[in-house]
């Protein structure tokens, strides 16, 4: 029996970021086996056996996973550990004061009747970009940050007609309509772009040329893009409990997984999250704790994309999400 015990075994090799500690149970293991892995790598034996791992490290989430070890083979496992996001008041509000300015961009583009054709024309200088086959009424654009693609605004007193421009491909597309346009923000790849129809957003597809509703419904102010076609909001909807929903299905089945917000009771004042656009998936960044006492209606975001950091503020405080150890 000592035998068989001995040549029954194999190796857990695991490989992260140390100094942390993991948590093996199951297979033949009576009671858990806590291991410090202060070197990298970490290596356990074990008898052979399908294993529950649980990984921790201060100042990250917790990372959980199973391994299968087989007699005389090693089982080699990576472990990524995820920050926990913090909030830092340690910034230099001089240096991004200007990030939660409304977003001024110079542009020469307007819009021309031809009067020989009678029609509109969407200008670029001297260069058009686009014509419409009637006069636009109240017409306004949003140029992206690289300048190829425009949306342009038909403003009509019922209703607002949207298209599309793509200047490289000399097209023009309509998008559809909206009762009014209140606002409007490109992704800083230029690929999507974020619309506001007093608190119902939109996101719009360039490649396909459609837009389509979005689950939430807030001020565009509390959204901003980040890098990698994500979009970081503040939502006092629970946040959490959505995601635990798996959501998925129709805008209608989204929106009523949303319409719990916190109670007085819960710790929670509101969520910093996020939503990756490519993958369709929502995460949460970060909880901000009712203590801290801040007004939900004038929290703003900020997102500097040359450092990558996200801000937000109440009007009185600007903070930090630290996402990064």
């Amino acid at each position: 029996i000592f035998w068989t015990f001995v040549i029954d075994k194999g190796t857990l090799v695991l490989t992260g970021d140390s100094n942390y500690e993991v948590e093996i149970s199951g297979a033949r293991l009576k009671v858990p086996q806590n291991i410090n892995c202060a070197a990298d790598p970490c290596e356990v034996k074990l008898l052979s056996g399908t294993y529950s791992v649980i990984a921790t490290k201060d100042g990250y989430f917790n990372e959980g996973f199973s391994a299968t070890v087989k007699r005389r083979n090693n089982t080699e496992k990576e472990i990524d550990f995820d920050y926990v996001p913090t909030l830092s008041t340690e910034i230099d509000v001089e240096n991004v004061n200007h990030l939660f300015a409304t977003e001024e961009l110079e542009s020469d583009l307007s819009f021309v009747m031809d009067e020989t054709y009678n029609k509109q024309k969407l200008m670029r200088g001297e260069e058009v970009l686009a014509y419409f086959d009637r006069e636009l009424q109240n017409p306004a654009s949003y140029e992206s940050r690289t300048g190829r693609f425009v949306l342009a605004a038909d403003q009509g007193e019922d209703e607002t007609t949207l298209y599309l421009v793509d200047t490289e491909e000399s097209s023009r597309s309509l998008l559809g309509d909206l009762s009014k346009l209140t606002m409007a923000k490109w992704s800083l790849d230029d690929e999507k772009l974020l619309l506001a129809e007093g608190n119902i957003l939109w996101i719009v597809e360039t490649s396909e040329a459609t837009f389509e509703e979005w689950a939430f419904e807030f001020d565009l102010e509390k959204a901003v893009w980040g890098a990698g076609q994500k979009i970081y909001f503040a939502t006092n909807k629970n946040l959490e409990a959505f995601i635990k929903q798996d959501p998925a299905g129709s805008v209608d089945v989204l929106k009523s997984l949303l319409s719990g917000e916190f109670s007085e009771l819960e710790s929670v004042s509101f969520s910093v999250g996020s939503y990756d656009v490519e993958k369709d998936d929502f995460a949460v960044i970060y909880e901000v704790p009712s203590t801290r006492e801040m007004d939900y209606e004038k929290i703003e975001l900020a997102y500097d994309d040359e450092s990558g950091k996200l801000y937000f503020t109440d009007g009185i405080v600007v903070f930090e999400v630290v996402t990064e150890g």
